[in-house]
C-alpha cells in the first residue's frame, strides 16, 4: 500500500469521529454547542455547559427527592391498601391502588424533567 491510500482510509474515521463529537456535545452540553456555533466554545466550561444551568430547571438533588417521595408514596399506598385497608373495605383498597397506579410514571416524568436540554 502506498501512503496516499492510507490517507484515504483514515478520512472516513476522522469524519465519523467529528460527527460523533458534534452529536455528543450537542446533546450533552447544549450551551457548549451554542458557544461553539458562535466560535467561542473555549469560554464555556463543563460547569456552564451542563443542563442544570437554566434557572427554571430543578437541581439533580431535587429531582431525585421528588422521585423518591412519589415512589415511596406509591409503595405505602399499595402496601397499606392490601395489608390493612382491605380488611375493612375492599373498595377503599381498590381506590387506593387506583390512586397509586399513576404515581410511578409521574415520578419518572418529574425526575427526568430538565435533562438533555429539553
Amino acid at each position: 500500500m502506498r501512503g496516499g491510500q492510507r490517507g484515504r482510509q483514515a478520512e472516513p474515521e476522522l469524519l465519523s469521529e467529528a460527527v460523533n463529537h458534534a452529536v455528543v456535545c450537542t446533546r450533552s452540553y447544549p450551551a457548549h454547542a451554542r458557544a461553539h456555533a458562535r466560535g467561542s466554545a473555549e469560554d464555556v466550561g463543563p460547569a456552564e455547559a451542563g443542563t442544570g444551568s437554566r434557572m427554571n430547571e430543578p437541581s439533580a438533588r431535587r429531582r431525585r427527592t421528588t422521585y423518591v417521595v412519589l415512589m415511596g408514596a406509591c409503595v405505602v399506598l399499595v402496601v397499606l391498601a392490601w395489608n390493612v385497608v382491605r380488611l375493612w373495605s375492599v373498595p377503599a383498597a381498590v381506590a387506593m391502588s387506583v390512586l397509586a397506579a399513576p404515581l410511578p410514571p409521574l415520578a419518572v416524568i418529574l425526575a427526568n424533567r430538565g435533562r438533555m436540554g429539553g
